[in-house]
């Protein structure tokens, strides 16, 4: 695979290079570019590579205006810290958006999703993911994930994040949710729509129960041909997978979201 970086900052363009050269891929660093010049005059004269790996602000401008008007049909990873740029990421061909400081970690998952989304076949077929499908279901992914529930309790309006919940259940008539940062609510949707907001990194395993990929320990057989669903956090009810569901449930589990 052949990666171009585009990166006006020194240190973090050493750590990008440091980093995927330790990685254990067949990838070649075609060109380290550090502006919207350099970027122009090299493809000018080069081929575009197989994935872009590019910071937004540059010291000449926004990475943007090169891949809106150079128009190459390949993959983009934007590496930036600044989240207000997630949206416009997506419009030109992004599949990931890394915010400043990443670390190891962080640039071997992006790397995992390339290979995961276009490298599974040497050739195209026709089941291999189109760019525009790609784009259309992060742009998705990328509004649910900024998206605020506004909790009311008594007097108090507080916002959640989309991204901060990881559980959701129906208890006593009641939507039930629960944060990364250990608080309960009751949310304002109903499941489905719940399960609207929070797709595709969650699954709503049966009736009573959404589920974010995150805090899911494992799966274990159950009775009947059902999973059971084991978590990171505490939770004292068994969360029990339907066999329609449990097909649907591990291709979810295994995949790239």
């Amino acid at each position: 695979m052949k990666l171009v970086i585009i990166e006006d900052e020194p240190l973090v363009m050493e750590n990008l290079v440091e980093i995927i050269e330790s990685l254990d891929y067949d990838i070649t660093i075609s060109a380290t570019l550090t502006s919207l010049e350099d970027a122009f005059a090299f493809f000018d004269q080069h081929d575009f590579p197989d994935l872009f790996l590019s910071d937004i602000q540059l010291s000449d401008g926004l990475s943007f205006d090169f891949f809106k008007k150079a128009n190459p049909q390949v993959p983009v990873v934007f590496c930036t810290a600044y989240d207000e740029y997630a949206l416009e990421a997506f419009k030109v061909n992004g599949i990931d958006y890394l915010l400043k400081p990443f670390n190891d970690s962080d640039i071997t998952k992006t790397i995992e999703k390339y290979y995961q989304l276009f490298q599974k076949a040497k050739t195209p077929t026709a089941n291999a993911p189109k760019i525009e499908t790609l784009i259309k279901q992060l742009e998705v992914q990328s509004r649910n994930a900024n998206q605020n529930i506004l909790i009311h309790s008594g007097d108090m309006i507080k916002p959640i994040k989309a991204l901060d919940i990881n559980l959701v259940y129906l208890r006593n008539g009641l939507v039930h949710i629960k944060t990364n940062q250990g608080e309960q609510f009751i949310s304002p949707f109903t499941m489905d729509k719940m399960t609207s907001i929070l797709s595709p990194t969650a699954f709503r395993v049966n009736r009573q129960y959404i589920v974010q990929k995150d805090i899911i320990s494992h799966a274990s057989h159950h009775f009947g041909r059902k999973l059971q669903v084991h978590l990171t956090i505490p939770h004292k009810d068994a969360i029990i997978v339907s066999k329609a569901k449990a097909t649907e449930f591990l291709k979810w589990l295994e995949s790239a979201h």
